[in-house]
């Protein structure tokens, strides 16, 4: 790091006492003095340490060592037990013993004496960890650590490299200087890597499976299996690649491994499957011929038993039986006897089993291509989208402590606790949706292997309480291999996990897995105005330590601000992230972000606070924020004193026009009483003149009004000859459009119910047409037949409106239910221009099937349609029917017009409709016809003024007639 600053230094050499002026070596004592190693008489000092009981240990380049107390000397050299007189370095352990690395392997002074613990090695540097471990490392790149039983481990081994010094700090990562190759980082031991460089048979690893503490067979994808035997010093691989003569595998890529419980090892292959016995195998494929007849012995064949040659899971069950998934479904075998259980359940024929589990209750769980197949004694069961699963790739299938089911799938992990499945995917932490293994630790937490490295759940929580905490381990963290392959896991006796990836096996060592606790510290490095870098001492302190501005004031105009701040973590500085909250702006905190700055454009005036926090790697946060204050001063326009000026600026305005307006409004009121005054006396003289036409209007349609009822039938007529029927007449204005009619003969009762066209005045004239025109038909024509009089009718119509059928030309006419009733033989004619009859008789009288429309009770409700043309000039004019229908005592018959049922009301203010009339006429049957009137007139009174109380009360929009006559 270069810092373009002139510094102020003292020099001290020989003349200020120094023994000599090359100095190698320096070493502060508990007493604050300095201890200065230089060449003295052609004896380098090259490290010097002090340790617990105030012994001064010096290492000579060439001499050998010196232990200094109390003004003696003690030398130590190869004649009396050092490895060699070059001493590189010296640490004392947490136990007094002094380790002592020289250019010819380790000692240790203990009890008064030295020990040679190795002596091939040139160590050059040594540290006491916070662990309390002794770390060393040496010039053939090796990084060891002892603890005080001189017990060694290897942690790292970098033969390319020539190690100069170590030092491990807080954070648990080892720094290794070198010779020519700068400095090197190494993260906390985690994780251990073999491959081909170690003696692996190939890089990409498919299969993993433990025999005992010292074996372990794996598997890769094009040079058969390994079996690798090792033990705390070394390891050795023999590897057993895939030949047609040699004893060895049946397929050059093992997908899976397993021993059983006889201790015969099991290999899923692309080409069958192989049993190995002591190096012995005994393979088993598919075939029509023999390949090895020159090795009998080792090889067996069948026909068509295993589902497939190519094999990709193996599982010996609770009965000692051993399952095959293969590409083509499951194969049983019991002894050597083969059994393709496809055959019971077919559908697996076509399937991909990737994994065959068996859990606590000896249930088979199959993984597949197209989710998940259980085998419950003789029933399979699938389990899919329909179940909310996946139909996709399965891979795996696992419990947990609490016997929920774990699932590896394309779409993420599933978890099933039996009832229902829950998804974590990449939304909720993970580093991937493909996954490729599945594996527990022995703390119960869930490894998740995907392409971009391993995801470590734990399961305890989220069983609790659906918490998702996840740990990503990738490159950064040691995990070298970075893509997993399909369960190619392994947990040993020791809980460490072994994972195959395309770069060899990776091996996971719990004990090294100590979360991060030390939080980043962090701090604001600059701030800058407007993207550039400002001299802040025109408008403010600096602090001599940060650099930074102290109680900055800032104008309105320079308010473009961006902090750049940095959080110290040595870890894993990749995985570091921030969070920033600027007070006075906003209330929330930043998302956490890799980004190291805010930018803060067009802030307005006021008074911040920018606090930063940070996280490392393991997402420990410091709880001491940094934190910088500032203010940015308002526009003279936002001060308050210009508030308080434009205030009484305003005040006074306001005042000088309210005077104004007072001034204008009194004049205005002096002419408006004067117009209005005028405009008064004009006003009340139209209104005399509008209220006597009005009147005139008035007093000539209630004129009307008796000459319309003095041409109308008079009721009391039609009750003397038909004492039960009724006439419910109900004008929307004095005079109506509806009328009714009545007249007899010697043989008939003529009744008639009419709706002209329109209401009011203009429906009244046509109702008087209508009236004299019936009188008429009947009377001076001696015309009896129904459909003859509407035909004569709508003939008069016609010509008395001169009407032609032009386009424009009114359209006035009627629609009408005539009846004649006999009164000889009980039979009634019908005829009607677009409205109806209708006969309610008892059930128990034989009636009219075909025109039934409803039942109530003991009432039958017939309806006889009228013809769909008016009394009028008509598109399509055919002569009107006539309906004879015979009567009995007892029966009601109804005509009406069409105002009743359109009349608006009710909760909706809808139509009442016809539907609803005709249920209350059944309702009612049983009432005299006076009592049926008054109810139907209360009813529609009630439905018009249902909301009469929130004054919403409808107007009748038509004129309202309803005829009833029973015949006794």
């Amino acid at each position: 790091m270069t810092i373009s600053q002139t510094y102020y230094y003292k020099n001290y050499n020989i003349n200020d006492g120094l023994s000599q002026s090359q100095v190698i070596s320096l070493f502060q004592d508990k007493s604050g003095n300095l201890w200065i190693g230089t060449i003295l008489n052609n004896a380098k000092v090259f490290t010097i340490c002090i340790d617990n009981n105030e012994n001064i240990w010096f290492g000579l380049f060439g001499a050998g060592l010196i232990k200094y107390k109390n003004k003696e000397f003690e030398l130590f050299n190869t004649k009396n037990g050092l490895s060699s007189d070059l001493v590189r370095t010296i640490t004392e352990d947490k136990a007094g013993n002094i380790w002592i690395g020289t250019s010819n392997g380790l000692n240790i002074y203990k009890n008064n004496k030295i020990d040679i613990i190795e002596d091939r090695n040139d160590y050059t540097s040594s540290f006491l960890s916070r662990e309390r471990k002794i770390l060393l490392c040496n010039t053939n790149g090796y990084i060891f650590s002892y603890n005080t039983k001189a017990e060694r481990e290897d942690i790292y081994k970098f033969p390319e490299f020539d190690f100069t010094a170590i030092f491990k700090d807080k954070e648990g990562v080892i720094w290794v200087g070198t010779n020519s190759n700068g400095l090197l980082k190494f993260p906390p031991p985690i994780f251990r890597n073999y491959s081909t460089s170690d003696g692996l048979h190939h890089n990409n690893v498919f299969s993993i499976c433990g025999i005992n503490d010292t074996v372990i067979w794996i598997g890769s994808t094009s040079e058969g299996v390994s079996k690798m035997t090792f033990n705390k010093k070394k390891h050795h691989f023999q590897n057993f690649k895939h030949e047609n003569i040699k004893n060895t595998i049946v397929g050059s890529h093992v997908f899976s491994i397993i021993k059983d419980r006889k201790n015969n090892i099991w290999f899923a292959t692309n080409n069958g499957i192989s049993r190995c016995t002591d190096t012995i195998f005994i393979n088993f494929r598919n075939t029509e011929y023999l390949i090895n007849k020159k090795a009998p012995l080792y090889t067996q064949y069948i026909k068509k038993n295993l589902s497939d040659n190519q094999v990709f899971s193996l599982l010996e069950d609770s009965e000692g039986t051993i399952w095959a998934g293969t590409l083509k479904g499951i194969t049983q075998i019991k002894d050597t006897t083969f059994i393709n259980i496809n055959k019971k359940y077919n559908i697996l024929s076509n399937k991909i089993i990737w994994k065959i589990y068996e859990d606590d209750k000896r249930v088979i769980w199959c993984c597949t291509d197209s989710g998940v197949y259980v085998i419950k004694g003789e029933n399979l069961i699938h389990f899919g989208e329909k179940d909310g699963f996946t139909n996709s790739r399965v891979v795996n299938v696992l419990q947990d402590d609490e016997k929920n089911y774990w699932f590896a799938t394309k779409q993420g992990v599933f978890r099933y606790n039996g009832h229902s499945f829950q998804l974590i995917e990449k939304k909720s932490g993970l580093s991937t949706n493909n996954i490729y293994l599945i594996i527990f630790d022995k703390s119960g937490n869930l490894f998740i292997g995907t392409s971009k490295g391993l995801d470590k759940l734990d399961v305890s929580a989220y069983n609790k309480t659906k918490k998702i905490m996840i740990r990503h381990y990738g490159s950064q963290e040691g995990f070298i291999g970075q893509e997993c392959n399909n369960n190619a896991c392994y947990k040993d006796n020791d809980g460490k996990i072994w994972f195959g990836t395309v770069k060899g096996i990776t091996i996971y060592d719990p004990k090294y897995d100590i979360l991060n606790s030390v939080p980043p510290q962090t701090q604001i490095t600059n701030i800058r105005l407007a993207y550039k870098d400002v001299d802040w001492t025109q408008y403010a302190k600096i602090d001599t330590i940060s650099q930074l501005p102290v109680n900055l004031v800032l104008p309105y105009n320079m308010n473009h601000l961006t902090f750049e701040f940095v959080a110290v973590s040595l870890c894993i500085p990749e995985k570091v992230k921030y969070q920033y909250i600027l007070e006075g702006l906003n209330n929330e905190w930043s998302p956490p972000l890799s980004k190291n700055e805010a930018d803060y454009p067009s802030l307005p005036a006021g008074e911040y606070s920018f606090k930063i926090k940070a996280c490392n790697n393991d997402n420990i946060w410091n709880e001491a924020h940094t934190v910088f204050h500032f203010r940015i001063t308002p526009p003279f326009w936002q001060t308050w004193w210009f508030y308080t000026i434009i205030g009484i600026i305003t005040i006074i305005i306001i005042y000088a026009y309210m005077k104004y307006r007072e001034a204008a409004l009194r004049r205005d009121k002096i002419r408006l009483e004067k117009t209005v005054a005028e405009r008064t006396a004009e006003v009340v003289m139209q209104k005399e003149i509008v209220e006597q036409k009005n009147k005139d209007i008035t007093d000539s349609i209630n004129y009307a009004q008796n000459i319309q009822k003095a041409i109308l039938p008079q009721i009391d007529k039609i009750k003397k000859n038909y004492p039960e029927s009724f006439v419910l007449f109900k004008p929307r204005d004095i005079v109506s459009g509806d009328f009714y009619w009545f007249n007899e003969t010697d043989e008939f009762a003529f009744f008639a119910a009419v709706d002209c066209t329109g209401h009011g005045v203009p429906g009244a004239f046509m109702s008087m047409l209508g009236v004299a025109f019936l009188n008429e038909i009947v009377n001076k024509a001696n015309i009896s037949n129904t459909d003859e009089i509407l035909n004569r009718l709508r003939s008069e119509v016609i010509r008395s409106l001169h009407q032609s059928g032009e386009e424009g030309e009114a359209k006035d006419g009627m629609d009408i239910v005539i009846i004649a009733i006999n009164k000889n033989n009980r039979i009634v004619q019908f005829s009607g221009a677009n409205n109806p009859l209708v006969l309610i008789r008892k059930k128990d009288i034989p009636g009219f099937e075909k025109t039934k429309t409803m039942v109530k009770d003991e009432y039958i409700l017939y309806e006889f349609k009228g013809d769909k043309m008016p009394i009028a000039i008509f598109l399509i004019m055919e002569p009107f029917s006539r309906h004879i229908i015979p009567i009995e005592k007892g029966d009601s018959l109804y005509f009406f017009s069409d105002g009743y049922a359109d009349q608006f009301g009710g909760p909706d203010e809808k139509k009442f409709k016809i539907k609803q009339f005709k249920e209350i006429l059944l309702n009612i049957q049983h009432l005299p016809m006076s009592e049926q009137q008054n109810i139907l007139d209360s009813t529609i009174e009630s439905w018009r003024s249902y909301k009469l109380a929130e004054g919403r009360a409808c107007v009748q929009i038509d004129d309202i007639l309803v005829m009833g006559v029973k015949i006794l």
